[in-house]
């Protein structure tokens, strides 16, 4: 990693390109520091104008790494400004998985067909519950006040076109009816939630009752 890294700062990019492919890191354990040194060696295609190839890199170490998730979003931002995704060098269904995932999250006003098109690949796939929390988040925003105690006003303040609330209760009843989903607790919980935001009062401890059923 460091020699990558100081190869890559003292802009020697062949340098660090060449030895990573010499001592076939792909094929490494893949513990954080291998993708610090990713991040640093899609630095380095970056800086030599292949955007392409920087961008997967750096949707791998997003989609891999705990503490480089920010850097290499934006990092893979700035490769999409050079018209690059990296989709050519897709090698698994994860790399597919991994770039819905950058997607939903930079085109955040739209998320549902990310979570559509997730659900339908890889239904047990963490990231698609990363994604469905993400979503509740943003509609808790919009449906809470923002300021409490006020007369007259129920919590939450919300209406059937509330945006984002029936596109949620859709995917959640196209989840929870599929046999194929085995974090049913959790689809549960998070249905229990949206029947509370949604201003129903009876529903959210009917479903977690469910809830609770559940193992």
């Amino acid at each position: 990693y460091q020699l990558i890294r100081l190869w890559h700062y003292t802009k020697r990019y062949q340098n660090a390109i060449d030895f990573y492919e010499s001592q076939n890191f792909a094929s490494s354990e893949k513990t954080e520091i291998y993708y610090y040194a990713l991040d640093q060696l899609a630095g380095c295609y970056y800086s030599i104008g292949d955007y392409e190839k920087a961008a997967y890199l750096f949707l791998n170490v997003f989609s891999k790494s705990h503490d480089r998730k920010v850097s290499s979003y934006i990092s893979y931002s700035f490769c999409t400004n050079n018209s690059a995704q990296g989709k050519s060098h897709f090698k698994t269904m994860d790399d597919t998985l991994s770039f819905i995932t950058l997607g939903s999250i930079r085109e955040f006003s739209e998320p549902y067909a990310g979570m559509q098109q997730m659900y339908k690949i890889a239904p047990n796939d963490v990231r698609l519950e990363l994604l469905f929390m993400r979503s509740l988040n943003e509609l808790e925003r919009n449906v809470m006040p923002q300021r409490f105690g006020m007369e007259g006003e129920d919590l939450p303040i919300t209406s059937e076109n509330t945006y984002g609330l029936k596109e949620l209760f859709k995917l959640t009843d196209q989840i929870m009816a599929d046999r194929k989903v085995e974090n049913k607790h959790f689809w549960l919980l998070s249905y229990s939630y949206l029947k509370f935001l949604s201003g129903d009062t009876k529903g959210p401890k009917l479903y977690l009752k469910k809830a609770k059923g559940k193992s």
